[in-house]
């Protein structure tokens, strides 16, 4: 999964899903798996990211813009349709909407897995509205 906007017209998303393909020290060779370019090879370049504001010194690094994803967030999710979900409840979802938004990523119900653990015999989930906030 791509941590980073790399080129909007070319489809390189923070959060879009690629497969690596070929690999080597400064580059990235990676066809896409989501997005209007599905099925392109790109390629990506390391990238030197800066630390400035928690050390008393600059503290820099080369690192591809990457991260290996067997799972996303809500958050991440938003925008995207899968085929197949597993949404894990074990907790309560915090902000007002997400139980929607991670149900409405999946084509069909068939398609979805609902994990809620041992905890909850009687299978309600809390939904957390802070009316403090909304005044």
């Amino acid at each position: 999964m791509l941590l980073r906007n790399l080129s909007i017209n070319e489809g390189l998303c923070n959060g879009t899903r690629m497969q690596v393909l070929e690999l080597s020290n400064n580059l990235l060779r990676c066809r896409m798996l989501t997005g209007d370019k599905v099925g392109d090879i790109v390629f990506i370049n390391r990238i030197t990211l800066y630390c400035e504001d928690i050390y008393p010194f600059t503290f820099k690094r080369r690192l591809f813009p990457i991260k290996l994803a067997f799972a996303m967030t809500i958050n991440k999710s938003q925008g995207q349709t899968f085929d197949k979900i597993g949404v894990d409840l074990r907790k309560n979802v915090f902000n007002h909407g997400q139980v929607y938004v991670a149900f409405s990523r999946v084509k069909s119900w068939e398609s979805s897995i609902i994990y809620l653990g041992n905890q909850r015999p009687n299978l309600l989930i809390k939904n957390y509205v802070y009316t403090e906030l909304l005044k």
